[in-house]
């Protein structure tokens, strides 16, 4: 999503070059912007003026950190699926333990305080 504040008068153009200049992330320049977009050296005079013009510097960082936060946000909820995976792992593993000693046990391989050790054993 490119912010679209501040800008009543922009040109279609100036806006569309804001939104390459948005783009090309954290290292970007106007230098670079007038590269992407085919235009030869000088062209940096027009992009500076529409940076002025249309306040670009101010906007590219709320930008920027609507970006962060987004990055953030989905960070957040891969960590929460990852953990419920987990869990829903651990609570299988789990199961799979008890079926498992009482099947020793009742097989007497093992006793009620061996079978009580290795399940505590099984947990961690």
């Amino acid at each position: 999503m490119m912010p679209q504040n501040e800008t009543p008068k922009e040109t279609p153009k100036a806006a569309a070059a804001f939104q390459d200049y948005c783009l090309l992330g954290s290292s970007r320049s106007l230098a670079k912007l007038a590269q992407k977009l085919g235009k030869p050296s000088g062209y940096t005079r027009q992009l500076e003026t529409w940076s002025s013009d249309y306040h670009w510097v101010k906007r590219v960082a709320a930008y920027d950190a609507e970006q962060r936060t987004e990055r953030e946000r989905k960070n957040q909820e891969a960590l929460e699926q990852m953990n419920e995976r987990h869990a829903v792992m651990g609570q299988a593993n789990a199961l799979q333990a008890v079926k498992q000693i009482d099947t020793l046990v009742k097989a007497k391989s093992f006793g009620s305080q061996a079978a009580v050790q290795l399940f505590k054993v099984s947990l961690h």
